[in-house]
């Protein structure tokens, strides 16, 4: 899995540098002074967002190409370089560790991060090409709105709203307009069933510039 992580090459992907220590290697990226997306649109609100979006979703869309689930998308796996270029990290290469991280982020992620994950994946643990499309979603929507979904939920609350398959409200998020293609398009990826969802291609397609804006809103 090393190996494959090392032979990644994209610029919406963080560089891996290699790994320290035998029994359980950890992996070594470089710093970045941007911080992650969240930090970096603090300091530059004017920065345009969509953009921004639109390469974390080239990044994803050539994870998926080389058959790699990310599994941890959120604002703070995304890391944005020197250029103000973004960049996923930590994603799961090892799909026997995937069920130890998911109970430790079950236990520690609090409400922010609980709202990226689909149903499927709370219930049965399964990290698919499918989940990371609904977790894409929530990025759009946290980084589109300022706010996570199911912001004014509490971390149990928001549990329960997603086993009972409800997806974010509009009402929660009135600077995006329901009836916006951006909100359809994420409805689609919040899709209670997985093999509905849309490819990240398509997702990464509909969220590219070129004066899309405008039509997604």
């Amino acid at each position: 899995q090393m190996r494959k992580w090392t032979s990644l090459d994209h610029p919406n992907v963080l560089p891996f540098l290699g790994y320290q220590g035998k029994d359980l290697p950890v992996p070594l990226f470089s710093w970045y002074k941007n911080g992650n997306i969240s930090q970096y649109l603090k300091a530059h609100p004017s920065i345009d967002r969509l953009e921004l979006l639109s390469q974390v979703g080239s990044g994803l869309s050539f994870l998926h190409s080389e058959s790699i689930v990310h599994g941890n998308i959120k604002p703070t796996n995304v890391i944005i370089a020197d250029d103000g270029r973004p960049m996923l990290m930590d994603f799961k290469m090892a799909p026997d560790l995937r069920m130890v991280e998911l109970n430790m982020t079950m236990a520690d992620s609090g409400r922010e991060n609980v709202g990226y994950m689909s149903p499927e994946l709370i219930e049965e643990g399964n990290y698919t090409e499918a989940s990371d499309v609904y977790a894409f979603a929530s990025l759009l929507l946290e980084i589109m709105s300022g706010q996570p979904p199911y912001h004014k939920l509490s971390y149990v609350q928001t549990l329960v709203q997603i086993t009972e398959q409800k997806k974010p409200s509009p009402d929660d998020h009135p600077d995006l307009a329901a009836s916006s293609r951006l909100w359809r398009l994420m409805a689609r990826c919040w899709n209670t069933r997985p093999d509905k969802r849309p490819k990240i291609e398509e997702v990464h397609n509909s969220v590219r510039p070129r004066g899309c804006f405008l039509r997604l809103v």
